[in-house]
């Protein structure tokens, strides 16, 4: 089933059984040969002591998932100095989502005041922590049809992350 000269993608939705995701991933190697693949799977993966880095970076992996911080960066090592000057601890990925919801909902405010849920779908944000791309979901998830009562916000924004040299980071091509 793999074709030569193009990619074979395979998008492996498993995320509690490292045995068998390692399994897949060990065949896949074995008889892909040449072909060029790539596999996406869950951002679990991330995350599994049992796999090894060969089959990630062999196989071209990519996971979803809701954030990326990229501590590289001068904004996020700023953060990192002025959060443990200031508390005495290292800050921790919900630091991260504290600080960026604190700042785009400050933001709202300031633009919108008081009526600043009803335009969320009107603003995105790219923080440190990730981004946010709100959407509305309808009640029963039903497709909003101008009659449908609106259930909630969410953040719809997915990164995929491509594992390299560095783990699982966003693709640089």
């Amino acid at each position: 089933y793999l074709k030569a000269g193009r990619t074979n993608e395979f998008i492996l939705p498993s995320w509690s059984s490292q045995d068998f995701i390692n399994a897949f991933l060990r065949q896949l190697k074995a008889v892909k040969g040449n072909a060029r693949v790539e596999v996406y799977g869950m951002p679990q993966w991330a995350n599994f002591e049992s796999i090894e880095p060969e089959f990630f970076r062999d196989l071209n992996v990519h996971i979803s998932a809701a954030s990326y911080i990229s501590y590289h960066t001068a904004e996020v090592k700023a953060f990192q100095q002025a959060f443990y000057e200031n508390t005495g601890t290292i800050p921790d990925e919900d630091a991260f989502a504290g600080y960026d919801l604190t700042l785009y909902t400050g933001s709202l405010l300031r633009q919108y005041g008081l009526s600043f849920p009803q335009r969320l779908s009107e603003e995105d944000y790219a923080g440190l922590h990730g981004r946010y791309w709100f959407t509305k979901i309808f009640a029963g998830g039903k497709p909003d049809d101008g009659t449908n009562k609106m259930d909630y916000w969410e953040n719809s924004f997915v990164h995929i992350l491509k594992y390299g040299a560095d783990g699982f980071a966003p693709p640089s091509d």
